[in-house]
């Protein structure tokens, strides 16, 4: 691997490298464990050493690289105390092997480890087992955590190796966690911290779909009988379901788009729709929309701005529930616009991080390696089949692997 540094008028380092995540750990494991040199980025060994891994995020949304498309100061702090990578490359644009490369210096296809949700067997090539690098961390007396806000990174799949502490719990109705909630449980753990040193793993995955920062708006609002209203954030795939208290008679549930598409077009898409008493009773309905369809034996309805379901209650003021599966439509603009809500959302958690490591008199003694698992595409290509594709996974062009990378002592 070559590297070349240069070094700007404010002091601070820049680096230019091919670099691939999967030799991270090594860089890793030598700044914080080596003894340093007095020229050397540390000069000393850190009491703290933070892998902070930032999921799906692109190189090209962090602000410390040239014509950023967001602003990310606190990773600009980051930087400035440290050596940023300009050209580091994931190997996979997947979650839970890009991450495994990270911890055993190993690409994906000599790990065998190739998506999410495959169980990690930690045996070596030669049948030996392989060493992580909490592992690591561990051999040298530092109390291991882990932080984890995404469920394809559970212990169950094989990266719980090494650490004292694992924590990825996640509330029953959601698979992830914002980073406002990886920083309250960490801040949690450190109150009741007490060893000399430790390595600690975050994991933020607020990039990751959904584009759907904590403050993001409802977009769609349910109104039965003109009367009770509930809102919904589809954007932070939030199930669609309702239950209510039906009239004798006809009854009517309408669905409102609270922000219509900017370009007139249909904005929702409903399938699986029921309309259920409590033991399971189906209730017939009929529905005023802007058009529907059927396709492989399921139907489908189009919402432009308002539909309006109509049912008779087969009952006397019976409790009922509706349940649909919806899909958004949104334009390329705003995906692009929500991943940069999200990006800087981010951001500020990471500032928060930065304030409370520094009001603890931990930010001074510690070590951090910041670095995305991954990038994404946000349009700039089409699938197969001809739509514009949003996500990570099956591409391995520029946007899904080209990373953020940067080690940071202050």
């Amino acid at each position: 691997m070559k590297i070349t540094l240069t070094k700007n008028g404010q002091g601070k380092l820049r680096v230019r490298a091919l670099l691939a995540v999967f030799s991270l750990s090594l860089v890793f494991v030598f700044f914080a464990l080596s003894c340093c040199q007095s020229d050397s980025l540390l000069s000393k060994p850190p009491r703290y050493v933070f892998l902070i891994t930032l999921d799906t995020l692109r190189a090209d949304y962090v602000s410390v690289y040239p014509q950023a498309k967001a602003k990310t100061p606190a990773l600009e702090e980051f930087a400035r105390q440290g050596i940023s990578f300009d050209r580091a490359y994931s190997p996979i644009p997947i979650t839970a092997p890009a991450h495994a490369t990270m911890f055993f210096s190993l690409p994906p296809h000599q790990l065998k480890l190739y998506n999410n949700g495959q169980i990690f067997k930690l045996g070596g090539r030669d049948k030996s087992p392989l060493v992580s690098l909490s592992q690591i961390f561990q051999s040298e007396n530092f109390a291991t955590a882990a932080f984890i806000s995404l469920g394809v990174l559970k212990a169950k799949f094989g990266l719980g190796r090494g650490f004292d502490f694992y924590d990825d719990k996640f509330p029953p109705e959601r698979w992830y966690l914002t980073a406002a909630e990886i920083n309250q449980k960490f801040f949690a753990w450190l109150e009741n911290f007490t060893a000399k040193k430790a390595f600690i793993w975050l994991h933020y995955s607020d990039p990751h779909d959904p584009y759907a920062p904590p403050a993001t708006p409802d977009d769609v609002e349910l109104t039965v009988n003109q009367t009770g209203k509930k809102r919904f954030c589809l954007r932070k795939m939030e199930p669609l379901h309702l239950n209510f208290q039906a009239k004798p008679g006809r009854n009517t549930l309408r669905i409102k788009i609270l922000e219509p598409h900017p370009e007139g077009k249909i904005r929702l898409r409903l399938s699986q729709i029921e309309i259920k008493t409590q033991n399971g009773l189906k209730i017939p309905f009929s529905i005023n929309c802007f058009d529907a369809y059927e396709k492989d034996g399921q139907k489908f309805w189009l919402i432009r701005e308002e539909a309006t379901l109509s049912f008779t209650s087969p009952g006397d003021d019976l409790e009922l529930n509706f349940q649909a599966h919806p899909d958004m439509f949104w334009t390329i603009e705003e995906q692009r616009q929500a991943y940069r809500q999200e990006v800087e959302y981010l951001d500020s958690q990471l500032k928060a991080l930065q304030e409370e490591l520094k009001a603890r008199k931990i930010w001074e003694e510690s070590l951090f390696i910041l670095a995305g698992d991954h990038g994404e595409g946000l349009g700039e290509r089409r699938t197969r089949f001809g739509d514009f594709h949003f996500g990570h996974i099956h591409f391995l062009y520029e946007p899904y692997v080209h990373i953020p990378f940067i080690v940071s002592s202050p």
